[in-house]
């Protein structure tokens, strides 16, 4: 999702200092790892006091957990902007105009002083009604100043900020989820069509619009909003859809272009979030680019795709297995065998009860960007019928040499003299050759020159032992826990590793593994796993067998690192990668989770670093 919107790359230009984003919801969990040290003073509106903490429980609250979501994922977008939390909606996700209409002014001028610039830049707003009201519309139309002119007449007209107390007199950009309803029918106050707010639906990893997604001419921009996984309360993460969650990272996008851009007017971001945004198939035609929307260059280069691995050539087996991997973090491909069409797969993929002959193996890889590989990669290889049996025949009874008998032993006619000795003997010994030294062995120059490489993953997915039967390879975090009662989480990790160079040993290897959230104290341990799975496919119910020694590493902020030389040592011994399972040292302890980085994060990725010096040295 993350590459889909080019975020990382937006993130090189600008992360989203000095711009603040209101989240107006059903509160935030302040404790949130994941939120710390983003958040500034908001408001509760339900309760009317200045703590805007989600209320309520996952069991007994559908929504309880909304606010923090969403906070989560403007977070994701901006990770340098600050977070405004003003509740608005009750534990039930219940609220009214009013409140709305009070919050929103709040938002803009927290202090009530419009001399002071403490407001919020961005107002996200992941809730609505299919009534349209005069209030709603009138205060989404005072904060995001779309009453205020920018003629040179009226430049003197008073010093209030030419009577807008938003955002010193730029208006705030009010980003509102355009509903769930599957239709058309406007759902306000995304519907109100003020300069300056956007109404925003939700698309799929593929560009199309989520079917439960509201649609119509009058939404502007769609953004992911299917699977997104962001915070909730408790330190964990969930998984929710919804145009809810599409907004939020449109809001995060508004807030990157405020940051370099922060003279702009409120309806001129909202301008420009549309006009950057990428063209998509479907009833809203454009999804949200955060590397356009901060000046950098469409995405038109097409990634490389790469075999890592296939069966041997020749080969007598008549199944075969393909390992590959694209430049480009995000990719999806495309499998072909023996000539037949593209179709979408993922690594690895695997081909069975092929017959003899030769055959070709084709992948393509295509760019978060929609770039297709125009060049796939080839594998050829030919499958020879196996070796004939051949069934000894039995050996045959040898017969016995007869022996010749002398029919009659004949006399001596005379008796031989024998014959007159001389000095010199008639046959010569041959002489004995001189001892020579044994041959001295010229050493062949190892082509192993000492280098490290880092590996990235090409798959990985974690294991919840309560939901054994989920998956979840699509998560952008890892997670790894001891919980009692059955409930342990545990992470798989596969890295695309290269043959061993010719000459080379491995001479060291280092897993490192980024951790976003942890608990103290824990010791994590790494095993080697000797059986095959798949990003997609793996649960706890079919997690492959492990084998070999384990190493640890304790729990702690940043990348945690374990020397797995022997493990690596093994793969390439026994040719099978099929990469690391980490688990908790004591499975069964209550409250011991740890959160790291998986690929689809985007950023501070999972990693195997190994290096390969000459044989002997």
């Amino acid at each position: 999702m993350v590459d889909k919107i080019r975020l990382p790359a937006a993130h090189t230009v600008t992360r989203g200092a000095g711009v603040t984003v209101a989240v107006l919801d059903t509160g935030v969990d302040s404790s949130h790892p994941t939120l710390a040290g983003r958040l500034v003073a908001g408001y509760d509106f339900v309760d009317l006091d200045s703590d805007p903490s989600e209320v309520g429980s996952h069991d007994q609250d559908l929504v309880y957990g909304h606010g923090t979501h969403v906070a989560g994922l403007v977070a994701l977008a901006a990770p340098e902007a600050k977070i405004m939390p003003v509740r608005v909606l009750d534990q039930a996700g219940m609220g009214n105009i009013w409140v709305l209409a009070e919050a929103l002014a709040f938002a803009v001028d927290p202090d009530g002083n419009p001399a002071t610039d403490d407001g919020a830049d961005v107002i996200n707003l992941s809730l609505g009604t299919n009534r349209p009201t005069e209030l709603l519309a009138e205060i989404v139309t005072t904060v995001t100043c779309a009453n205020n002119s920018n003629d040179d007449d009226d430049d003197d007209d008073d010093d209030n900020n030419n009577g807008c107390p938003a955002a010193g007199g730029r208006g705030a950009v009010v980003v509102a989820a355009a509903g769930n309803s599957g239709t058309d029918a406007l759902e306000y106050p995304a519907a109100e069509g003020v300069a300056g707010s956007l109404a925003i639906a939700a698309s799929t990893p593929t560009d199309t619009l989520v079917d439960f997604s509201t649609r119509g001419s009058w939404v502007d921009v769609a953004a992911p909003g299917e699977n997104i996984l962001s915070s909730v309360p408790g330190g964990e993460l969930g998984v929710w859809s919804g145009t809810s969650m599409a907004a939020p990272l449109v809001a995060g996008e508004a807030a990157l272009v405020r940051a370099i851009s922060p003279d702009l007017s409120a309806a001129e971001v909202a301008d420009h979030v549309i006009a950057t945004a990428a063209p998509i198939a479907g009833p809203v035609s454009r999804r949200i680019d955060a590397a356009a929307a901060v000046g950098l260059p469409l995405d038109t280069t097409p990634p490389d795709t790469a075999i890592l691995s296939g069966p041997p050539n020749p080969t007598t087996t008549t199944s075969a297995l393909f390992r590959f991997s694209a430049s480009e973090p995000g990719s999806t491909f495309e499998c072909s065998l023996d000539g037949a069409a593209f179709s979408g797969c993922s690594s690895p993929v695997e081909y069975t009860g092929l017959g003899v002959g030769g055959h070709v193996f084709g992948v393509r890889a295509t760019d978060p960007a929609g770039n297709p590989d125009p060049t796939p990669a080839i594998y050829i290889w030919t499958i020879e019928p196996p070796e004939p049996t051949h069934t000894p025949t039995a050996t045959p009874t040898p017969t016995e040499t007869p022996t010749l008998t002398p029919a009659a032993t004949p006399l001596p006619t005379e008796t031989p003299v024998p014959p007159t000795a001389t000095s010199n003997p008639t046959d010569t010994p041959a002489p004995t050759p001189a001892p020579t030294d044994p041959p001295t062995a010229t050493p062949v120059p190892s082509s192993c020159t000492t280098t490290t490489v880092t590996f990235d993953a090409d798959a990985d997915s974690w294991l919840d032992q309560n939901s054994s039967s989920n998956n979840f390879g699509q998560d952008a975090i890892l997670k790894v826990r001891s919980q009692n009662s059955g409930n342990n989480f545990r992470a798989l990790v596969q890295f695309a590793m290269s043959t061993l160079p010719q000459g080379c040993i491995v001479e060291s290897a280092t897993l490192r593994l980024y951790a976003a959230s942890w608990t103290d104290g824990r010791t994590l341990e790494v095993i080697r796993v000797a059986g095959d799975w798949t990003e997609h496919d793996v649960t706890w119910n079919n997690q492959p067998e492990v084998d070999g020694p384990t190493v640890t590493a304790t729990s702690g902020q940043g990348y945690r690192e374990w020397g797995v030389v022997a493990q690596v040592q093994a793969m390439y011994e026994t040719g099978a990668n099929y990469g690391f399972l980490v688990r908790d040292a004591t499975e069964e302890v209550t409250g011991s989770e740890q959160q790291f980085h998986s690929r689809e994060k985007g950023e501070n990725p999972p990693q195997l670093v190994i290096t390969f010096s000459p044989a002997g040295e």
